[in-house]
């Protein structure tokens, strides 16, 4: 099997190795957190935080009104991002200033929705915001 994934880490790129022998790939600690949570300066420091803990891939969450998929406790951090403002400008803002301070890889986990509505220049927006 093939892959269009275009992985730039190369830590990261062992642990999601499509193409290559599933007994090689090696595992990679995710550290997941609400953009903006409790409020932007924190988050980013708790991000960066989680990379020199060892997390080999960061995973800024995306705040959203309606967290349907989520814990009670993430659904909280969501109504408190957004609370503080905008989810769209807080996640790019979080993607800039975690990618400025540390060089593990960044992704953003969305709701389909929020693409949806927001359309693929929010993706373009994203893309730009990790070097």
């Amino acid at each position: 099997m093939t892959s269009d994934v275009h992985v730039r880490d190369a830590v990261l790129r062992r642990a999601v190795d499509l193409d290559g022998q599933p007994e090689k790939r090696q595992p990679v600690l995710g550290a997941f957190s609400v953009a903006g949570y409790p409020n932007l300066r924190s988050g980013v420091d708790a991000f960066i935080t989680f990379a020199k803990s060892g997390a080999g891939v960061l995973e800024v969450g995306a705040p959203v009104a309606d967290p349907w998929l989520d814990c009670p406790a993430i659904a909280a951090a969501h109504s408190c991002a957004l609370r503080a403002g905008d989810g769209v400008r807080v996640t790019l803002e979080t993607v800039r200033r975690v990618s400025a301070r540390c060089e593990t890889p960044v992704v953003v986990m969305s709701y389909w929705s929020t693409i949806q509505a927001l359309g693929p220049h929010y993706a373009k927006e994203v893309q730009m915001s990790h070097p």
